[in-house]
Parts: C-alpha cells; structure tokens; sequence
C-alpha cells in the first residue's frame, strides 16, 4: 500500500527496506535480527555492489545515521517483530493472511504457508509488477495459496479490491501492515481499521506501526526525530508523512474505532529486544519516532 498520491512508479521506501534488510542478512553473525535472505533479489546492480562489501556497508550506516538517525535500527526491529507474529500466525489456526502494502516482503517465501491458508498481497500496481518480475528473474516461483491483489487508490476501495481478491470476513485473518500509515490519510487509516473491526472471527489480528505526532516542545527530545524529518521533507516530497497519533493515545485511539490493543512495543522496548551483541547486528539507538502495536477487533 502506499498514499494515494504515490502510483506512478514502485514505491522508493519498499526498496530503502529491502536494502537494509539485505544488508543486516550480509552483516549478521548469529541469526539475524531482520535480516531477509531474499531482500537481495530485489536490489539494482548499484545497490548490489554497494550491500556486498563490509566496508561499504558501514560506510552507508555511519551515512544513514548522519542523515536519518535510528533508521536502519528501526526498519531491521520492525522486520523482526512482525517476523515473529507472522510466523505465530502459521502455528495458531489462521486461516488467511492479509499482506496491506506488501511492498518487497518476503514472508510467504521465507515461512511457507499452510496448506489451506490464503495469503493475500494488496499494493499499488507499479511495486507488485517489479517485485514479480524480480522473483521471476530469480528463478523463484510463487507460493501456492498467494494471491496478488493490486489497487489503484484513486479508484478502489481496499475491501472492493480484497473481496474480489477472495477475502473472506468470516475467517480467522492475520492482517499485517508495515511501513504503511504514515503515508495515509486519516480517512485511508480509517477504512483499513474499520475493515479488521467489520471481520467477525474473533482471534483476527491487525500488526502493524506507526509515527507518533512531533511538536515543537517534543521533537528535539525524541532521538533522531529533527534530523529525520529534515531529511525526509528535502529528499522525500513523493512520499510525505501524513498520519501521526499521539503519544500514548493508541489505545484511546483503537478503542474509538472498535479495536482493542494486544502489544505495542516503545524504541527502549524494541532496543531491548532486538538489540544484539553481534558487532554486524544493529546496537545502535532505534528511531524516537515510531511504534509497534498489535491489536484486534473489540469484544462483541
């Protein structure tokens, strides 16, 4: 998924993602934290020759923090998180899955699936036809039970486009969305919401993160948080954050649109889980800005 404005082209944050991952898979000693072994596939020659030498891969790190601070931190602990509910969900009975903005993930080809468990992969257009052709050109073939469902925002709905996809309401589903709502409208974060609320399995479960609102009083308390908006404002005008929540308020905020909190993890909560003592692993400070959270339909 990406903001409605974004279709012309794949999306360039889906790419920054895989590249760190394919970076944390090279740098890694012991098992990964967030680390993809299939991110590679979709880098460009350029990218490739930059992830494959050590020396450049610290050079880009030190590079990034300079520039987007706890950035690489955090993009390598959300991959882990939402690795690790992901692979739950193939373990507790779920019936379909529900990629929202798949971008360059990899997780039906790194956890296969059940038999009888659809998967589903909703993004724009232009992201799901590179990524395709990049798995093609691997060699790669699809999982059985995926299914790709590409949206035009400006005129599809997500729960048009996911029924004609074969979604169901009525089952179990895992619905997971990465890197996605900062880039949405509040009305966009709404329908998605209102969406998992509308599924009537009562162990449906939405993961996914955010961006916590920034003010003058704050954002200079927040690590990384002046700097990375600076950057972001100058380098990425296409792809502009748009959605915040307040800090503090998701639960507030989720129980207003029928959903009950489940797990939310802070930056020291994701330092502390995800920070290793492997010198190829992140221990750098993660990105102020933003948050992991699980959550599920209200009790009916």
């Amino acid at each position: 998924m990406a903001a409605r404005t974004v279709q012309q082209a794949p999306s360039h944050t889906a790419l920054a993602a895989a590249v760190y991952r394919a970076m944390a898979h090279r740098d890694a000693t012991v098992e990964g934290i967030g680390s993809d072994d299939l991110a590679w596939t979709f880098l460009s020659g350029t990218h490739r020759f930059l992830v494959r030498f050590g020396w450049i891969r610290r050079a880009i790190r030190r590079k990034s923090e300079s520039v987007t601070p706890g950035i690489y931190e955090y993009v390598l602990a959300r991959t882990a998180f939402l690795d690790e509910r992901y692979a739950r969900t193939l373990d507790d009975g779920t019936e379909q899955i529900v990629l929202l903005g798949a971008g360059y993930d990899t997780r039906p080809r790194r956890m296969p699936t059940p038999d009888g468990v659809k998967v589903i992969e909703l993004d724009i257009g232009p992201t799901q036809e590179r990524k395709r052709d990049c798995l093609r050109r691997a060699g790669l073939a699809e999982p059985a039970g995926l299914v790709f469902a590409p949206i035009d925002f400006d005129t599809r709905s997500i729960a048009t486009v996911l029924r004609e996809a074969g979604y169901d309401p009525g089952r179990k589903t895992f619905f997971l969305w990465e890197g996605v709502t900062y880039y949405l409208t509040g009305d966009a974060v709404d329908d998605v919401l209102r969406l998992v609320r509308e599924n009537t399995h009562p162990e449906t479960t939405i993961a996914f993160d955010y961006a916590i609102t920034l003010s003058d009083e704050n954002i200079d308390r927040i690590h990384g948080a002046r700097t990375f908006t600076e950057t972001w404002r100058k380098h990425r005008q296409a792809e502009p954050f748009r959605f915040f929540i307040d800090q503090g308020s998701l639960p507030s905020f989720l129980g207003e649109r029928g959903l009950a909190l489940v797990e939310h993890l802070d930056t020291s909560e994701m330092e502390g889980a995800y920070s290793t003592g492997d010198a190829g692993a992140p221990t750098g400070r993660v990105n102020g800005i933003f948050r992991l959270a699980v959550a599920r339909p209200a009790t009916r």
